[in-house]
């Protein structure tokens, strides 16, 4: 199980990764867990600085995450060790290395339920296409971004994979349909 502070901020990590941060930063023992909780840990805590836009700057530590996890049994953690590895190189300015990363976490989640997780890397995996000018590719993630948001059941997340998807159709010159995604994306952010 994992310790309470852990726990915790695991638990509030969507709706206020602030606090999730400080409470991460906060504990103190973690020298002294054994290596698969400190490998969560850190996962947590590389997750918690990413959703309060702390940009990262080196990939020292969410290597060591991605080592342990890659031979682990369990498919959720090394997708987010993947992901958020490609996180890290994004923020490096790796991008053929956040691209790899991204498109390993997309294989490994596909076999999980974390529909969430999956948009997340899949919308990722569309901006990198629209970075390279892949407009049809990065079309194609975004769709796949929007469907499993969906089955999250977050749908009013689903409002920036529609901005998204309205400006992959501008690129493709599609405006109706850019206009359509546009105003969906509105009425839900509304």
């Amino acid at each position: 199980p994992l310790p309470k502070e852990m726990s915790m901020a695991k638990e509030i990590m969507l709706e206020r990764p602030d606090n999730a941060l400080k409470i991460l930063e906060e504990f103190k023992d973690i020298d002294d867990l054994p290596v698969q909780l400190r490998a969560t840990y850190n996962l947590l805590l590389i997750e918690a600085r990413d959703k309060n836009y702390v940009v990262h700057t080196s990939d020292s530590l969410i290597n060591t995450v991605v080592n342990y996890f890659e031979h682990s049994d369990d498919p959720v953690m090394k997708a987010k060790a993947y992901y958020y590895q490609g996180r890290v190189y994004k923020d490096i300015q790796q991008v053929e290395k956040a691209a790899l990363c991204f498109k390993k976490a997309e294989t490994v989640a596909n076999g999980t339920k974390e529909y969430r997780l999956q948009a997340l890397i899949c919308n990722h995996l569309a901006n990198l296409s629209l970075y390279q000018n892949l407009y049809e590719d990065a079309l194609s993630w975004n769709k796949k971004a929007y469907k499993a948001m969906l089955q999250s059941g977050d749908t009013a997340s689903t409002y920036f994979i529609l901005r998204d998807m309205a400006r992959s159709t501008t690129f493709l010159q599609k405006y109706d349909q850019s206009f359509v995604y546009f105003n969906e994306a509105l009425s839900i952010a509304d």
